[in-house]
């Protein structure tokens, strides 16, 4: 009986508009669905609710450590890490983002950052996201606000202005793609940038673009939770920032190799 009437709820919801002979009169009244004809209005009520549920209104949530890596540049080595958990529907999510690294060399850590963003898609494809991020090797908080999605051709894209702080407003962006050699082994080229609205002294930073950073990962999926990789990163200052770093002594160019492993749950 219960498979009977979930079938027909089913139907309810798919079928084209039909019209049904009243029970009045010898016209026609249109009804929505055929079968509202041979169903209680509470139980259509019912079924539509959990189709609808079960279509889009369902909670869920995901751990995702994107990066868990090793990399050694010229002999400095240091362990960096960027991933995040998020729970929520399709429409609307709640998202934390963390990234950091350690330096076994010196014994520091370095870069270390967290965001809480409430996302809402805005798009089929793309969502509108704002939030706040705090750094703490800066002890600064910054207002977020951006967009992640998937654009034309499979290239993942994300873009996000940070105002307030000491270190100014600023855009980052980042790109990705992935080429599936197999089912299994893929190829991840990924390109980030950053661009300042003005100086920043306590971070040796100038206007302008201060920084690019290419990467090129290939992983293989023992399964799809948990996947090895090895690759090759490439960083570099550009403009004011350069300048800066040069009169200070600093390298601007630095490339590294690595190893890691990309896990989700």
């Amino acid at each position: 009986m219960i498979r009977s009437l979930l079938l027909g709820a089913t139907c309810a919801l798919i079928a084209a508009p039909a019209f049904a002979q009243s029970h009045e009169g010898d016209h026609a009244e249109p009804l929505w669905n055929a079968a509202d004809r041979y169903f209680d209005a509470d139980v259509m009520a019912q079924a539509r609710h959990d189709v609808l549920h079960h279509s889009g209104a369902t909670q869920h949530s995901m751990v995702m450590i994107d990066r868990f890596e090793w990399q050694d540049a010229d002999g400095e080595t240091a362990l960096k890490w960027e991933g995040g958990v998020w729970t929520g529907g399709d429409i609307n999510r709640l998202v934390m983002n963390v990234k950091g690294a350690y330096h076994p060399d010196e014994d520091r850590f370095e870069d270390g950052e967290v965001e809480l963003l409430y996302s809402r898609a805005a798009t089929r494809y793309f969502n509108v996201q704002s939030g706040l991020r705090h750094e703490f090797g800066q002890d600064e908080t910054q207002a977020v606000i951006g967009i992640e999605g998937l654009a034309p051709y499979w290239f993942e894209v994300n873009a996000h202005a940070y105002l307030g702080g000491d270190s100014g407003a600023a855009i980052e962006a980042e790109v990705e793609y992935e080429i599936l050699f197999t089912q299994r082994l893929i190829l991840q080229p990924v390109i980030e940038t950053r661009f300042a609205f003005g100086d920043a002294p306590s971070l040796d930073q100038g206007t302008g673009f201060t920084d690019v950073e290419a990467g090129l990962r290939l992983r293989y999926e023992i399964r799809r939770q948990f996947a090895p990789y090895v690759g090759v990163s490439w960083e570099r200052k550009l403009g004011e920032t350069a300048s800066i770093a040069r009169s200070l002594g600093e390298g601007v160019e630095e490339t590294a190799l690595l190893a890691g492993v990309r896990l989700w749950f």
